[in-house]
């Protein structure tokens, strides 16, 4: 009998809120096209005033590093938030 290990790439994710709720787009890291239609979602987002953050893992916990927002897109991040630019009133 003939075995195959399925070795599956981890998907990465880029959360935001639109006027659906909450979205999240996935992507392969090793995938380019997936790739690139992450960072187009990405640009679009920060033209409309959103902000990107890095998640990181510290002991089993997703955290944002405080003060540390996304200059650019990452495709290697394992996820990306993004939050809406708010008005102080």
């Amino acid at each position: 009998m003939l075995e195959v290990e399925v070795i599956e790439s981890p998907r990465s994710k880029l959360s935001f809120l639109s006027s659906r709720g909450d979205e999240t787009l996935t992507w392969d890291p090793a995938n380019t096209v997936e790739v690139e239609t992450a960072r187009s979602k990405y640009g679009e987002l920060v033209a409309k005033g959103y902000t990107g953050f890095q998640l990181n893992k510290v002991e089993g916990k997703e955290i944002a590093e405080r003060g540390t927002p996304l200059r650019e897109f990452k495709p290697e991040a394992t996820r990306i938030v993004m939050i809406p630019r708010t008005a102080g009133g």
